[in-house]
């Protein structure tokens, strides 16, 4: 992830869009300052960090939404072991 300082207004919380139920988790996404590359990570109700993208980021913001939406959507998604 990018080390170096946030632009402010970046960084911006997706919440659940069901406001009845409590939200677990929330993403947060923003653009690094050094390399302009979008980056995000989700976080548990504790504001710790439980997963975050592509570790050399997105090139443009579009995609960093979309990996997002696609956890979010998948949120029923199966859970296989590796190599098995």
């Amino acid at each position: 992830m990018s080390k170096g300082k946030l632009k402010e207004g970046v960084r911006e919380k997706i919440m659940p869009e069901n406001e009845n139920q409590p939200p677990q988790i929330y993403y947060q996404y923003w653009q690094g300052t050094r390399s302009g590359k979008w980056f995000w990570h989700a976080r548990g109700m504790n504001h710790e960090v439980i997963c975050q993208g592509e570790t050399n980021g997105y090139h443009n913001k579009a995609d960093c939404l979309k990996a997002i939406e696609l956890l979010k959507n998948g949120a029923a998604a199966e859970v296989k072991e590796r190599g098995k």
